[in-house]
């Protein structure tokens, strides 16, 4: 062990040890103040899809945004889920799908008619829709 010790503290004295070391210290320096002045390119990451989904209330204001964000990832950030209103958005349960009317939204099921209301709202129709009246069929 001593050898060793020995053997690099004469490789540190020496004379042209020490100008290769420095010379290859300030090469590294010089080349990393080069790679940062010539600026490699700002790399972010992309949009995920909750972002893209919500984009739309982006020039709203940040609070209809958040929201949507929120209800987003309450959907496990699986926009698909996402029932969007005028002003909001909610997220739909698993195995169901949105459905979206003028004035309101619903999550409906598998089998079950995305229909309008009279005023425009939103309702999940087992037997169909009531086109004449909105609403839902009576059976």
């Amino acid at each position: 062990m001593d050898h060793l010790v020995d053997a690099l503290s004469k490789v540190l004295v020496d004379r042209g040890s020490r100008r290769r070391l420095l010379r290859r210290m300030g090469g590294g320096l010089a080349g990393a103040w080069l790679v940062s002045t010539l600026g490699a390119e700002d790399v972010s990451a992309a949009p995920g899809q909750c972002q893209i989904a919500c984009h739309q209330f982006e020039h709203s204001g940040g609070p209809r945004q958040a929201a949507c964000l929120q209800a987003c990832k309450k959907c496990n950030s699986d926009p698909s889920r996402l029932c969007f209103s005028e002003f909001s958005a909610t997220c739909c349960p698993a195995d169901t799908f949105c459905c979206n009317q003028f004035n309101g939204t619903a999550c409906c099921t598998s089998g079950q008619s995305c229909c309008q209301t009279q005023n425009g709202g939103a309702v999940c129709c087992s037997n169909g829709c009531d086109f004449n009246n909105g609403g839902c069929l009576l059976v």
